[in-house]
């Protein structure tokens, strides 16, 4: 996880994978979610590259897999990942940073609580 603070460019390709919607998307909500636990920084480095906004999106995607990457994809295990990663912001953030978090919650009127809810009751 240190390794991956120090570099410049690891947050940035990983967010801009995942966002390109490919078979790798998996493979990098996994990396992501494990570089995040228990470690500040890299959360910090997150907020600071516009990862809100992708984890977010992909949070709130309730589309199919698509056909040819649903052997590679598992919908369970990308919302896991998901909500792995928010759960680790809410206890590594501070300050500016966590209520930037905290007001992702806010928009839509409150769309993305109640995907949460509905993945609780899932």
């Amino acid at each position: 996880q240190d390794k991956f603070n120090e570099s410049d460019d690891a947050m940035k390709l990983l967010i801009k994978m995942i966002k390109q919607k490919n078979y790798l998307k998996q493979g990098c909500l996994q990396s992501l979610s494990f570089a995040v636990t228990n470690h500040s920084k890299n959360c910090i480095k997150l907020i600071e590259n516009g990862g809100l906004k992708t984890i977010f999106g992909e949070f709130m995607n309730r589309k199919k897999i698509k056909k040819k990457y649903k052997k590679d994809h598992d919908k369970d295990k990308i919302e896991e990942y998901l909500c792995c990663i928010m759960v680790h912001l809410f206890c590594n953030l501070s300050d500016v940073n966590l209520v930037r978090l905290m007001n992702k919650f806010k928009e839509k009127d409150y769309a993305k609580i109640d995907r949460l809810i509905e993945l609780h009751t899932k």
